[in-house]
């Protein structure tokens, strides 16, 4: 526990910025070279050399991890099953509501074939009953002439 806060201390001491002393008034830069410098990348050889770097400290094997682990492969494999069965719950409900709508065009296609052959049957047996109506009045009015 020592090792790792002087480690800690350590990291935020490189991580202390400096910066750059400023330019005395005779170097006046025009806004032209002020655009050049802000678009040029900052230095990386002014940061700490990998030499000076805080050690790493090292992992020791945490015979929890492992149980965890297994345990984490165990719900995800349950998660996984779950996730496809829905998946197959899901394709099967789209296929079934598939299946309802081709059933219910195939019945709307034959009611409207049905509606049209009886409303051609309608017209025609009306123009049939006209034409015997105008018959009957012609010879209606024969019978009153003789």
């Amino acid at each position: 526990m020592g090792e790792e806060e002087l480690v800690k201390a350590e990291s935020e001491a490189s991580l202390v910025v400096t910066t750059p002393p400023k330019e005395s008034p005779a170097e006046e830069k025009t806004p032209y070279h002020d655009l050049f410098e802000k678009a040029l990348v900052p230095n990386p050889t002014k940061e700490v050399p990998p030499s000076k770097s805080p050690p790493t400290p090292e992992k020791v094997a945490d015979p929890g991890v492992e149980k965890r682990s297994i345990l984490d492969a165990i719900d995800r494999d349950a998660a996984l099953a779950k996730v496809e069965n829905e998946k197959k719950s899901a394709l099967i409900k789209a296929w079934e509501d598939n299946e309802k709508t081709k059933a219910d065009n195939k019945a709307y296609k034959k009611l409207s074939t049905i509606e049209a052959w009886e409303n051609t049957k309608r017209a025609s047996v009306e123009a049939q009953l006209s034409r015997l109506r105008k018959r009957l009045k012609r010879r209606r009015q024969n019978m009153q002439r003789i």
